[in-house]
C-alpha cells in the first residue's frame, strides 16, 4: 500500500504498556492542531495480544511493525534503563517520511499545540533541530518543570525535541550505557557535535513526561539474549 508523504514523523517505541499508548499517547497525538503527521510506531517484540490492540486504532496516519525480538539490552538495572527502546526507536526512524520528525514514549502525552508551535519555530526562525520545556513527573507523584533552554542532561528528553529529517542519520545508540549517557541525551549530544544544527527554544511546556514505574516485573522475551555492562 502506497503511504502519504506527511510533513511531520511522530516516532514512538512501543512496550507492552499499550493501554497507556492506546488510552493517553495516542489520543494527545491525534488531537493536535497541525494534522499534517504520521505516527511511525515500532513495538519492541511485544506480545500478539497488544499487537492486536494497536492495529484496531482506526487511523490511516498511523504505520505500525513489532520487532521479532527484544534486544539485546543489558540484564535489568541502571544500564538497561538508559537504553531500553533503542531498537525500536531506530526502527521507528527508518518508517519516518516526514520532513520533520518526533519522538514521544508510549506513556507520554503531548500539549495540543506542541507540533504547530515546533513547526512554525523551524520554518520561521530556520532552525533545524528545536527543543522545548516540559513537566516531568517525580517519584511522589508531583510535577516539576524541565527546560531551561540549556541544550544539556536533564532538560531534555526522548519527547522534547523537533527537528529536520536530515538528522536522522544518527541514531540511538544500544551501548550509550557505556559512556554513561542515557540513550536519548547521547544522541542528541552526537546530533549537536556531527551535525552542527541550527538549535531553537520553545519556552513552554509541550509535553508530560510521566514516571516510569508503569513497568510490570521483568520477565525475559524467549531467546531473549543481553549486552555485558
Amino acid at each position: 500500500m502506497n503511504r502519504n508523504v506527511a510533513r511531520i514523523s511522530i516516532c514512538i517505541a512501543a512496550s507492552d504498556r499499550v493501554e497507556l499508548l492506546i488510552g493517553r499517547c495516542l489520543p494527545s497525538i491525534l488531537q493536535q492542531t497541525e494534522q499534517d503527521f504520521e505516527v511511525c510506531i515500532v513495538g519492541d517484540f511485544i506480545e500478539e495480544r497488544n499487537v492486536r490492540k494497536i492495529l484496531d486504532v482506526a487511523d490511516p496516519r498511523i504505520v505500525f511493525e513489532n520487532l521479532p525480538r527484544r534486544g539485546p539490552y543489558p540484564r535489568p538495572g541502571v544500564a538497561r534503563w538508559q537504553v531500553a527502546g533503542t531498537n525500536a526507536m531506530n526502527a521507528a526512524l527508518l518508517h519516518a517520511t516526514g520532513e520533520y520528525i518526533c519522538h514521544i514514549d508510549d506513556d507520554d502525552e503531548m500539549a495540543p499545540d506542541k507540533l504547530e508551535l515546533c513547526l512554525a519555530k523551524c520554518l520561521t526562525e530556520e532552525y533545524d533541530f528545536v527543543h522545548h520545556a516540559f513537566f516531568s513527573q517525580l517519584p511522589n507523584r508531583q510535577w516539576v518543570r524541565l527546560g531551561d533552554g540549556r541544550f544539556r542532561l536533564g532538560q531534555i528528553t526522548t519527547g522534547s525535541v523537533f527537528y529536520h529529517r536530515r538528522h536522522k542519520q544518527v541514531g540511538w545508540d544500544v551501548e550509550a550505557f557505556k559512556r554513561g549517557n542515557p540513550g536519548d541525551w547521547d544522541r542528541f549530544s552526537r546530533i549537536k557535535t556531527k551535525m552542527n544544527p541550527k538549535i531553537g527554544f520553545v519556552n513552554r511546556p509541550l509535553l508530560w513526561h510521566y514516571k516510569e514505574n508503569n513497568y510490570p516485573t521483568f520477565v525475559p522475551k524467549p531467546s531473549e539474549v543481553f549486552l555485558e555492562t
